[in-house]
């Protein structure tokens, strides 16, 4: 059997999420062959995500290799993924999720949040408006790049702390970092914030679509 082609950005968390993809599909008996690429927001780290254009900065370059047919299967963070697919394109299965909340991570044992003038990490325009709101005595600087680039700036002292998803931060294996859980009920994570989102052509062969999704699907996610 051709092995199906697995699209994911090359980060070592994006690596990991399509290593754990290929490992349910190889237990379907399912071959597996991943393809790592580079996305727009990959390359470009001297603007925030807002200013290159937050539409597909993550997923475009994976997508376009789904339509040349160079792949069968984009793998994504699910929070990247527009809300509106285009027609061409189809969500196949989303696995299931993390626990979804922010957390904030820092090398200070004692780190208190509230404490004022602290300086807090972050790419997210979303978390800078809610970090405003609920910690305004704090100030915020732009963290851009993958997420052991943003810890080693963490540790080299460009900011007292990071504020990240667990689901990434678990997956990497920081949880020892963690120095606060933020509330969803404050902090509301993006749509889709912890799960894995398994996209692929309308016209991949419905045989192979349907093995697929029984691999992968969690319904209740």
């Amino acid at each position: 059997m051709t092995p199906i082609r697995l699209a994911t950005r090359a980060s070592r968390l994006a690596l990991w999420q399509t290593e754990h993809v290929a490992h349910l599909l190889n237990q379907a008996g399912l071959p597996t062959e991943i393809v790592p690429m580079q996305t727009i927001g990959d390359q470009v780290l001297d603007r925030s995500l807002a200013k290159i254009g937050a539409k597909g900065v993550f997923t475009e370059e994976l997508e376009e290799s789904l339509r040349r047919n160079d792949t069968h299967l984009a793998i994504h963070s699910a929070k990247d993924v527009q809300s509106t697919i285009p027609p061409d394109l189809e969500l196949l299965a989303f696995l299931e999720r993390e626990q979804a909340n922010d957390v904030v991570i820092s090398f200070k044992e004692d780190f208190d949040i509230a404490r004022p003038g602290i300086v807090l990490g972050t790419s997210s325009t979303r978390r800078k408006a809610l970090l405003r709101r609920f910690y305004p005595e704090a100030s915020t600087a732009e963290a851009r790049g993958n997420l052991q680039t943003r810890v080693r700036k963490l540790e080299e002292g460009q900011y007292d702390a990071l504020v990240l998803a667990y689901a990434g931060v678990h997956r990497m294996g920081y949880d020892g970092l963690i120095r606060h859980y933020l509330p969803t009920g404050q902090f509301v994570p993006p749509v889709g914030q912890g799960s894995i989102a398994v996209e692929c052509s309308r016209f991949l062969d419905s045989e192979l679509k349907a093995s697929i999704k029984q691999a992968l699907d969690h319904p209740a996610t």
